[in-house]
């Protein structure tokens, strides 16, 4: 049981259908928000986010709180790499927990989110069915909060009863906090759950359980506050509780007010003119000030609003909280805002910044509209750190970036880079954190870089060149299913129109013809049984094709795959079983005139193989723009990439050649069935189609440019993060193709 004055702490009674029941029988709901890239947004769009902002404020009819809360990261936030017995994926384990822990220890990583507090508070008098009733009003504010929300491109989550208790106990006791609460346990006794296990107040500061806070109000603000100046706490290190109360003033008051201050202006005004001297200048802007607020009052495109903003910051001991408030005080006093220490107010500071929507501080200015609307508070680019593999650190605001593909609306990616930017470093990262995390991997490696990181995983390797063949049967068909045949017959078009460096309309048309009487010759109808039926090979093809007018050129050029030193692309060879963790097929050594070919070749058999598969698999093309050259390979990607998510799988396809990419018919609809996009450093002749196509502000064109090795921008869920990719030692050391250190 804990003691009665950290219970009385929190003047809280109840948790029930996800509200707050606090003692005096008000009701709080609680909103998650994510974030806007606020910074990076061109003028028109930052414009309209603030012009909605503002919309939101006028038509409020009792109090909000906003609340900003940032905490040191917590690795356990993400989701565990399964436990294994093999050595290589038991060291890459390690290695990744080791890195979120030396992140969060180091501060390099930061947890922040951001809620709104929805109040609704009795009337004097209330009877007992007021309780009732103000349930049904608190969710009516809560869906209009909601959907003004949402018309900014905010997406609030409404947080449950339980979720309620463990926010307050992350606050106020995070040891306590890591057990998390059973379902089956009662939120009866809430506030013996929510309680701190000490709680001391002194004059300038309070000790909470192994903690000490300080809560600083904002007492002046600037004539101007620049647009999104919140964002500027982005980059305080230490934890952090924001709190920003609003009350709307009433319309009859605010113009009374107004009333006295416009004549207390114009009579000093007017004495100092019939004196002969001139007005003072700072009377007269104030006069003008006061006049037009008037009017924009009367006209409803302004409100004035009684405003707070508390200031709570956490640190471990007194050393650390002087610090730690000097900085804070800093940072605001670089904006001409100033700030008190609330001596003799502790208690009341740390409810204040609480999501109880409780300010029994009242440090309150009154603001405007328009000077609320700059203090828009929910800037930054945030991904959510819930579900995931873990990408990097968003570099703007030092938040984890971590993102489960296979939850988005698809599961394709795009990469975009140039040579020596870290693009291949970053899929390597993404496929081994995937493959420990039990996701089969197929990749299409031209270089023979993935499979040295990916074999002691698991993960088998075809070598795809002379020496051993390809043993993929491009002729051979995996069921009789109706259309089965068609499709195959398409598939060895595209596949020898490649071998044969390319075919006029009436040449295709005729070796389609030849194909389709090769398998018939064989006994193959479309739709019918293939058991015992051995399909046709290139000679056959190449025998057909002789007997055409004007096709002896085409058998000639595919002479060489038949009899020559091609003959190894088409040879069938033992059926490999697909490996369980994936299968890396590496084309390094080909000549380029075979690259094409090979790539789609393997494509072909990896989608057959996607066929059969029930778990999630990632499918990687890397140096994509070898297919992207041809109109019909590019065509065969589209449909791929289309298609891959009722397979359960995910294509990344990967490029240092944007403009092969963006010259192809099928380039841009590829783009855009990607949920998942990522820029890295750009050259500077590709950024103005890139920031066309893209819709790229001039801030994110000069990140791009100016990007260090594995820095990006990612594109996914409606944000933009800029992001640097973290490798653990382990997975860097593999990468490197470094031994162990001794």
């Amino acid at each position: 049981m804990r003691d009665r004055s950290t219970r009385t702490l929190v003047p809280l009674e109840a948790v029930a259908g996800d509200a707050l029941r606090l003692a005096d029988g008000s009701l709080r709901a609680v909103l998650e928000c994510p974030t806007l890239a606020f910074g990076i947004k061109g003028e028109a769009e930052q414009r309209a986010v603030v012009d909605g902002w503002a919309a939101l404020l006028n038509s409020l009819s009792h109090s909000l709180e906003v609340l900003i809360r940032v905490r040191q990261f917590d690795g356990a936030a993400l989701p565990a790499l399964p436990e294994s017995d093999d050595p290589a994926r038991a060291a890459l384990r390690a290695s990744y927990r080791q890195l979120l822990d030396t992140l969060a220890h180091e501060r390099r990583v930061l947890d922040r989110r951001f809620f709104v507090v929805v109040p609704w508070d009795p009337p004097i008098a209330a009877k007992a069915s007021a309780r009732d009733e103000g349930l049904a009003v608190l969710d009516q504010r809560v869906r209009w909060i909601s959907e003004c929300l949402r018309r900014i491109d905010l997406e609030p989550r409404r947080l449950v009863d339980r979720e309620l208790v463990t926010l307050l106990r992350r606050t106020l006791d995070p040891a306590t906090a890591t057990q998390p609460i059973a379902a089956d346990d009662s939120l009866l006794d809430v506030a013996e759950l929510v309680a701190p296990a000490a709680f001391a107040e002194r004059t300038n500061a309070v000790s909470v359980s192994e903690r000490v806070a300080r809560t600083v109000a904002v007492s002046r603000y600037p004539a101007r506050l620049q647009l999104g100046w919140l964002g500027d706490l982005h980059g305080f290190a230490g934890d952090l509780d924001v709190a920003l109360h609003l009350h709307p003033s009433a319309g009859p008051a605010v113009m009374a007010f107004l009333e006295r201050r416009v004549a207390e202006l114009s009579s000093t005004v007017s004495l100092s003119e019939r004196h002969g001297g001139r007005a003072d200048p700072y009377r007269r802007a104030a006069l003008r000030d006061a006049l037009e607020l008037q009017d924009r009052i009367a006209q409803g495109s302004e409100r004035l609003f009684d405003t707070s903003l508390y200031l709570t910051v956490w640190a471990a001991g007194t050393d650390a909280l002087e610090r730690a408030t000097g900085r804070i005080e800093a940072l605001l006093g670089a904006r001409l805002i100033h700030t008190r220490r609330l001596f003799f107010q502790m208690r009341e500071g740390l409810i204040a910044t609480l999501p109880l929507g409780c300010d029994r501080v009242r440090v309150r200015r009154v603001l405007s509209t328009t000077a609320l609307s700059a203090t828009f508070p929910f800037t930054g680019s945030d991904l959510s750190t819930r579900d995931g593999l873990f990408y990097g650190v968003n570099t703007a605001t030092r938040s984890p970036v971590a993102l489960d593909r296979f939850a988005l609306e698809n599961h394709n990616a795009v990469v975009f880079a140039t040579s020596g930017a870290g693009k291949s470093y970053l899929v390597k990262i993404e496929l081994t954190r995937a493959a420990l995390a039990g996701v089969r991997t197929l990749v299409i490696d031209p270089e023979g870089e993935y499979a040295p990181l990916l074999a002691p995983l698991g993960v088998a390797v075809r070598a795809i060149g002379p020496g051993g063949g390809a043993g993929l049967d491009p002729f051979a068909l995996a069921d009789g299913a109706p259309g089965s045949l068609s499709a195959r017959i398409a598939t060895l078009t595209t596949l020898l129109e490649l071998l044969a460096g390319g075919l006029q309309p009436p040449e295709r048309a005729a070796l389609e013809d030849a194909l389709s009487v090769a398998y018939a010759h064989v006994g193959f109808v479309d739709g019918g049984a293939i058991g015992g039926l051995v399909p046709p090979r290139l000679a056959d093809v190449q025998q057909r094709l002789r007997g055409y007018h004007a096709m002896d050129g085409v058998a000639r050029r595919l002479e060489r795959f038949v009899t020559g030193a091609g003959a190894w692309v088409l040879r069938p060879g033992a059926a490999a079983a697909p490996a369980a963790a994936g299968t890396v097929y590496v084309l390094a050594g080909l000549p380029e005139e075979l690259r094409a070919a090979a790539m789609f070749l393997v494509l072909d058999r990896i989608w057959a193989d996607l066929a059969r598969s029930t778990g999630p698999t990632l499918v990687v093309v890397d140096e994509a723009w070898w297919l992207m050259r041809h109109p019909d390979t590019a065509a065969f990607l589209f449909r791929l990439i289309k298609t891959a998510r009722k397979r359960h799988a995910g294509l990344t396809l990967i490029t240092q050649d944007v403009g092969d990419v963006l010259a192809s018919p099928d380039g841009e609809p590829l783009i855009a069935n990607a949920a998942l996009q990522i820029l890295m450093k750009q050259a500077p002749q590709a950024m103005p189609r890139l920031a066309e196509l893209f819709r790229l502000t001039r801030a994110e064109q000069s990140f791009l440019l100016g990007a260090e090795r594995g820095e990006g921008l990612l594109l996914a869920r409606g944000k933009r993060v800029p992001f640097a990719v973290v490798a653990t030692d382990e997975e860097a050391r593999r990468i490197a193709g470094r031994e162990p250190a001794a």
